[in-house]
């Protein structure tokens, strides 16, 4: 962890730098600053958190020095301590935010939604975007309703846990416990199939994530899973019976999980151990019986292929089936409602499109098919 307490000194040149002072990759970054790598990259991308990113820019091919993450570290202390006096301030304040926010991507995970939709009346079908929310306070890492009425995010200014109707724009917060420490806040909710419950983060006071849930309308808070030697749980999915969250648990070894957490008692079913390695995206299968997800095939790999797992006994429990193998980049999208198509991004020529294959019995059917080039960094 960088040292809160000195005022270290801007780094030397390029050429000059230690190996010892480099960092090599989200991973590396995220031990090093105590955070799960999906929060460096949100620091990255929202607080400048300054990160390098090698000549060809592939996704996930970055390294950052260690005294210019302390140099940021102690510089983002006071500021996040300094609040704005006018809404003005407040505007200024945020508006370096809005270069980051999640028009495209969040239009691109709304029209995930309408693919699917669309998929299960038409064999073919065309996605379509719509911008739903832009400006400095559009947070790309939330997640939509099933039925499209409103998105679950974190609201930058307090760190709490909020929902916006897409189609009033109104927004209101599920979070606003007081007092609290600053560093707490919410990451990563996930709505419910019945869009009645979020599942999210909680970075809690003693500096590790809970995983915890909520009503929509604010109500039956509570922690459903905690535990010291799990740095870091974080829904990704509800199981369709809404009787199970898929997570992902980062332990404090900086090994990966994959774990089904009991919604009714917090208890977890690990379904897989993964090293070092770690999924970006995980959803069920609309029959609960598989699991998808992208992978690097190797831990020293920076590609990523996509992967079945079984979770029931009857689907191979536990069981990994690879879709495809080659040599490129591909990101879990979502799985149709019909549950016999998976939507994928592919970037093989430093531009993500996307795709489409078509499964059954656990298994891939064909050939992936194009559906739409060049959708951005979804």
């Amino acid at each position: 962890m960088p040292d809160r307490k000195g005022s270290p000194q801007l780094p030397v040149g390029p050429s000059e730098r230690r190996a010892s002072e480099r960092l090599d990759s989200w991973k590396e970054i995220a031990a090093y600053l105590r955070r799960d790598d999906t929060t460096v990259q949100r620091w990255e991308k929202r607080e400048g958190l300054p990160v390098h990113r090698h000549i060809h820019e592939k996704l996930g091919t970055v390294y950052a020095y260690k005294p210019e993450l302390d140099v940021w570290w102690n510089n983002r202390r006071p500021r996040l301590e300094q609040q704005p006096k006018t809404p003005a301030d407040r505007g200024r304040r945020l508006l370096w935010w809005a270069a980051g926010a999640a028009v495209l991507s969040l239009a691109a995970v709304v029209a995930v939604w309408q693919y699917r939709a669309h998929l299960a009346a038409t064999a073919r079908a065309e996605i379509v975007t719509r911008r739903v929310w832009t400006g400095p306070d559009a947070d790309r890492l939330g997640s939509p309703s099933p039925d499209g009425r409103y998105c679950s995010y974190t609201d930058p200014a307090t760190g709490d846990l909020a929902i916006r109707y897409l189609t009033t724009g109104q927004q209101r917060h599920l979070t606003n416990s007081r007092p609290r420490s600053r560093w707490e806040c919410a990451e990563s909710p996930v709505v419910s199939l019945d869009g009645k419950q979020i599942a999210y983060s909680w970075f809690n006071q003693d500096l590790f994530y809970d995983l915890r849930v909520i009503g929509a309308d604010g109500s039956g808070q509570r922690v459903l899973y905690r535990n010291r030697e799990v740095f870091c749980a974080r829904p990704a999915d509800w199981s369709p019976d809404r009787k199970h969250i898929l997570a992902r648990l980062s332990l404090k070894d900086q090994t990966n999980q994959i774990g089904l957490v009991e919604v009714a008692n917090g208890s977890v079913r690990v379904l897989k151990s993964l090293g070092w390695r770690y999924p970006l995206k995980m959803n069920f299968s609309p029959d609960g019986r598989y699991i998808v997800y992208d992978l690097p095939p190797r831990e020293d790999s920076q590609e990523r292929d996509i992967v079945l797992l079984g979770v029931t006994p009857e689907a191979g429990e536990g069981r990994e089936i690879p879709l495809f193998e080659h040599r490129g980049n591909d990101f879990v999208l979502g799985w149709a409602p019909d549950g016999r198509t998976i939507l994928f991004a592919r970037d093989r020529t430093g531009t993500l499109d996307a795709w489409a294959i078509q499964v059954a019995g656990g298994k891939p059917q064909g050939e992936p098919e194009l559906v739409k080039k060049d959708i951005g960094r979804i």
